[in-house]
């Protein structure tokens, strides 16, 4: 079965997510995890944004006096949504060619949760990079209600040829990125499992994470910040490009770690954070995490705790951050997950 990490060494991992073309055959289903939940706000912000005028969308006092007395979501959002829950297993996708077909089953609310699966229709050579599939995708909501049924052709990159393979397919696969229910459905992993981290071990979170300036004024205004460097360049110290306010480069390259640390139950500890140079519009975030220690919580028998060294630099080697976390992670058959329809 396939993997969520390459190893690079015994105790080094780089995170590669996606089968390869060669990996995938027609009547292939994939459930894909884990869900998004939809809210309103979701829906206002995308028809804005998009300049969408369909006042459905919008306008909760039009909405009212249709048939579905409330906001419908917006159909793109099912759309982009229900591509996007797919990255785990299409990740070494190049490009979308096209969808043959879209059909929206059923009305979307806000507080739904949508959840993807995809069957393999089709597996074609398309050239010596890339393999072409077709794929059928269902968005369900939280009552297995078909919500969206879509056909698309994708482009996926072949072993030898994908870019963010450094081993030109050569290094082994570790730790499973599928596990097969009883209806021989392939249910997508989250995150490496507490018994399988161990001290010493050196995960690369990958790919990294760009940044540009114009997030981070949004980011900023958001956080309340209105400190002259935060969005104004040319009243603080930022210079004409200007920096990205610290806790948005602690935030995002953070969450590039959520891949391998999927299973964690929450973050218990922070410490010897050290800011050590200035993120500026376009630099590449990539972290590094390093297992200092693993032990089972005292108090909590279905859950471990970790103690990880995260450092990031800027793409260059330029380092930006580092700090030491304590994380609780849930062990192997504990946890929500199959209650919630995960593996």
């Amino acid at each position: 079965m396939w993997g969520t990490h390459l190893r690079l060494g015994d105790n080094r991992f780089r995170e590669c997510y996606g089968l390869f073309f060669e990996d995938f055959a027609a009547g292939q289903r994939f459930a894909h995890r884990p869900g998004i939940t939809v809210y309103q706000q979701d829906n206002v912000a995308e028809a804005l944004s998009t300049l969408n005028q369909a006042m459905i969308h919008f306008d909760e006092a039009y909405a009212d006096k249709t048939e579905f007395k409330r906001p419908l979501i917006v159909s793109t959002i099912t759309v982009r949504r229900g591509i996007g829950m797919t990255w785990r297993t299409f990740g070494q996708r190049r490009r979308i060619l096209g969808w043959p077909e879209i059909r929206m089953t059923a009305p979307v609310f806000d507080r739904d949760t949508l959840y993807a699966r995809s069957e393999i229709l089709e597996a074609a050579d398309h050239d010596d990079t890339c393999g072409r599939l077709r794929i059928r995708t269902h968005v369900d909501n939280q009552d297995g209600t078909t919500v969206c049924n879509m056909v698309w052709d994708a482009t996926v990159f072949r072993r030898a040829a994908a870019p963010i393979d450094p081993s030109g397919g050569t290094a082994e696969r570790a730790f499973a990125s599928h596990i097969e229910d009883g209806d021989s459905v392939l249910v997508e992993t989250t995150g490496v499992g507490f018994e399988d981290f161990a001290p010493g071990q050196v995960f690369e979170h990958w790919p990294g994470r760009r940044v540009s300036m114009a997030e981070a004024w949004a980011w900023a205004a958001h956080s309340g910040d209105q400190a002259a460097v935060a969005i104004d360049p040319a009243l603080g110290a930022g210079g004409p490009d200007g920096i990205l306010p610290e806790y948005l480069v602690l935030s995002m390259g953070t969450a590039t770690s959520t891949r391998t640390f999927g299973r964690v139950v929450a973050n218990l500890q922070w410490s010897d954070i050290v800011i050590a140079e200035e993120v500026r519009d376009g630099d590449v975030l990539h972290a590094v995490s390093t297992i200092i220690d693993s032990r089972p919580s005292r108090s909590r028998p279905g859950q471990g705790i970790l103690t990880v060294r995260t450092d990031a630099n800027a793409g260059t080697g330029r380092p930006v951050f580092g700090y030491v976390r304590k994380l609780l992670v849930y062990r192997t058959g504990h946890g929500p997950y199959a209650a919630a329809g995960y593996a």
